[in-house]
């Protein structure tokens, strides 16, 4: 999941995601400068503005990525 996690950040049409950890809790990751991927492997997210938390892969459960409707497209594109 590290290399899943780390193509959608390095994706050229960018959208947002949900990383989901063992322990139930959810990670969205709304912007790509909120998260990466550490040279060792683990996932680093910021919290919040003076937060950071790193997670091994065992401590990720899957990623969730949001796939827009024909609605939603037709909204952003006129």
């Amino acid at each position: 999941m590290i290399e899943q996690i780390r193509d959608l950040l390095k994706a050229t049409d960018w959208q947002p995601f949900l990383v989901h950890r063992t322990d139930g809790q959810p990670v969205p990751v709304q912007h790509r400068a909120q998260a990466w991927v550490s040279p060792y492997g683990r996932f680093v997210y910021e919290k919040n503005h003076s937060e950071l938390e790193v997670l091994r892969p065992e401590q990720i459960a899957r990623v969730e990525t949001h796939s827009l409707t024909f609605k939603e497209i037709e909204n952003q594109t006129g």
